[in-house]
């Protein structure tokens, strides 16, 4: 078992890990895009004259296998990302951002594949089930934002503010002993804390405002770093915990609001997704019932 944590640690955490799992998903789809796009683009009364309508037809060889194939491909990113979240057995197994990325490569590389199988030819029943999983995916996208500005352990648990606090305390407390800075020096790299805000308008004003006083906050910790003649070797080490410090300092003067709006994103989502898997799970059981089995 810690072999197989340990090999899903060192792949998942590679830094090669999410550019590979992304171009191949993206060659893979314009591939297919390609090869079924002269059939797409015809109108639906001419599609059963087409040569490869029936390859490439909801109920084709190739048509039904993308349908199934994105079907367990879904499956094992809801599957692993909820093991990963619930199993403590795994809480060890790498960080859950790069579970979080696996899981979202899957519920768009799954939902792209099912789109091929339907052949742009949506109604009835299965509408209920496609446009569900459109509005799973688009609010997927959003999810993943406010679940990155909530501070979290290596685990995926949530961390409170003593948590946080504890945190700065630690990293601060590294900067001085390990690297010999003193306490004052590291107080003047603090970024500043942004003003609390509420409402989505004002909250996103913030976070554009945030980014540029950011890449300012990067340029001057460069600067002093330069200015009190720290070595090359240590800078980059220096310079990545006061990064992540300011990141925790910044998550946490907005983690109260980004917690609220998880919560109602949560309300919003799992519904559809629950239609979704309810109404998927009676098209396939239609379509086994029907004769046409899983396409393999």
């Amino acid at each position: 078992m810690f072999a197989i944590q340990a090999f899903i640690y060192r792949f998942m955490t590679s830094k090669t890990y999410s550019i590979i799992l992304w171009i191949t998903g993206i060659l893979i789809f314009f591939y297919f895009f390609v090869l079924v796009w002269p059939y797409f683009s015809l109108p639906i009364h001419e599609r059963p004259f087409h040569p490869d309508h029936a390859l490439l037809k909801p109920g084709g060889d190739i048509g039904h296998k993308l349908g199934t194939i994105g079907t367990v491909i879904i499956l094992i990113g809801v599957t692993t990302y909820s093991l990963r979240k619930r199993w403590k057995r795994l809480w060890t197994a790498g960080s859950i951002r790069y579970w979080m990325n696996f899981h979202i490569f899957c519920c768009v590389a799954g939902p792209a594949l099912i789109l091929f199988h339907t052949a742009l030819k949506i109604g009835g029943l299965v509408s209920i089930s496609f446009w569900s999983m459109v509005a799973v995916v688009l609010s997927g996208i959003v999810g993943r934002f406010f679940y990155t500005q909530i501070p979290r352990s290596v685990s995926g648990l949530e961390l409170s503010v003593n948590d946080v606090n504890q945190q700065l305390i630690t990293l601060k407390t590294e900067l001085t002993t390990r690297y010999d800075i003193p306490a004052e020096w590291v107080d003047e790299f603090h970024f500043p804390d942004p003003p609390k805000v509420s409402g989505p308008i004002r909250l996103a004003i913030q976070l554009v405002t945030d980014r540029l006083e950011w890449q300012r906050f990067k340029k001057n910790c460069i600067a002093k770093l330069d200015s009190r003649q720290i070595s090359h070797a240590h800078r980059t080490e220096i310079l990545s915990i006061l990064f992540e410090r300011a990141h925790l300092i910044r998550k946490k003067s907005s983690m109260h609001i980004f917690q609220h709006w998880l919560h109602l994103w949560h309300v919003f989502h799992l519904p559809f997704a629950l239609i979704m898997g309810v109404v998927l799970l009676l098209h396939i059981g239609i379509s086994i019932y029907s004769g046409y089995g899983i396409g393999f």
